[in-house]
């Protein structure tokens, strides 16, 4: 998995979603901290995309990590990274790559560098809702 941060740009980190053993993405972001749906969505999941995920806010209580398809308790990995602040979840092809971001400068600098790419290969117009 990646990092991205505005000020020392690419880095591979631990996959500490991995840890969760859950196979459904939406439970190992819960697992992890952070929202189980996304928060903002851009481009197309199916050819070029990403899904932005929060962390969620510590309100003062333990929360139980849960398989919501099976029920059952699933492991919160130590190698969490409580410094990122939102996820992406990128989809180049059908596939998903996590990429976790510690800060919202750092969130808006990715996403005009991702945006800026999803355009130049059409993945992304710019479009305004009659509403």
């Amino acid at each position: 998995m990646w990092r991205y941060s505005k000020k020392d740009g690419w880095e591979e980190i631990e996959d500490f979603l991995a840890a969760t053993g859950s196979k459904e993405i939406a439970d190992e972001f819960h697992a992890c901290g952070f929202s189980s749906e996304p928060t903002f969505e851009i481009g197309d999941s199916d050819e070029l995309g990403a899904e932005i995920y929060r962390r969620l806010e510590d309100v003062g209580h333990s929360i139980s990590y849960v398989n919501y398809r099976t029920l059952k308790p699933l492991t919160v990995p130590k190698a969490t990274e409580a410094k990122d602040e939102f996820l992406a979840n990128i989809f180049v092809g059908g596939r998903s790559y996590p990429v976790a971001l510690p800060a919202l400068p750092d969130l808006l600098d990715f996403l005009s560098q991702f945006t800026s790419i999803c355009r130049g290969l059409g993945a992304v117009s710019p479009s305004r809702s009659n509403e």
